[in-house]
């Protein structure tokens, strides 16, 4: 998948990712900040990819992973 492909694709489901941010953060700025970071991440891990029909999953995925890696940062 090209960077081209990718953002297309993420712009796709860009209102379904901000909404699982709010959900799983129930907080404003917290939910930015980790559709963000999720952007980043994905970018890092394109090659990784390969099926196009998964990519939502693999996005929310890498949501999922993101914010237990920044709660568990912040519970110990």
């Amino acid at each position: 998948m090209t960077r081209e492909e990718f953002f297309t694709r993420f712009n796709d489901n860009a209102v379904i990712l901000q909404s699982v941010a709010a959900n799983l953060t129930n907080d404003k700025d917290r939910a930015y900040s980790l559709y963000h970071e999720t952007v980043y991440q994905a970018l890092k891990a394109l090659h990784s990819i390969s099926d196009g029909r998964t990519f939502r999953a693999w996005l929310v995925s890498i949501m999922r992973q993101v914010f237990l890696k920044r709660f568990n940062e912040f519970a110990h």
